[in-house]
């Protein structure tokens, strides 16, 4: 479970304490419109308030990069919570790079 802290705005769950090696980033690292977090918001409501959205990035060789998004009840050490237009989403270190 991800959870320690939380604090509901509106009908979301924003987690505002986080385990040992996950850090707090900023939305420098990525940028969600705000059509984009309201639809976060209601596919959370599906999988449940214990979870967040995962995006890694992987280089894709010729094609570029490619994104991969996941629902995650559990965060990993050493990853970056951003929270950009009202939604929370999670980034691998890796990524973040």
């Amino acid at each position: 479970m991800i959870l320690q802290e939380n604090e509901y705005i509106g009908a979301y769950l924003m987690i505002t304490t986080f385990p040992e090696g996950v850090r707090l980033g900023n939305d420098r690292l990525i940028q969600l419109t705000k059509s984009s977090a309201e639809k976060i918001k209601v596919l959370l409501t599906n999988e449940g308030e214990d979870s967040v959205l995962r995006v890694k990035i992987s280089g894709g060789g010729c094609n570029g990069l490619s994104y991969k998004l996941k629902f995650v009840d559990a965060f990993k050490r050493g990853d970056i919570v951003v929270e950009s237009s009202g939604a929370q989403v999670v980034v691998d270190s890796k990524s973040a790079l």
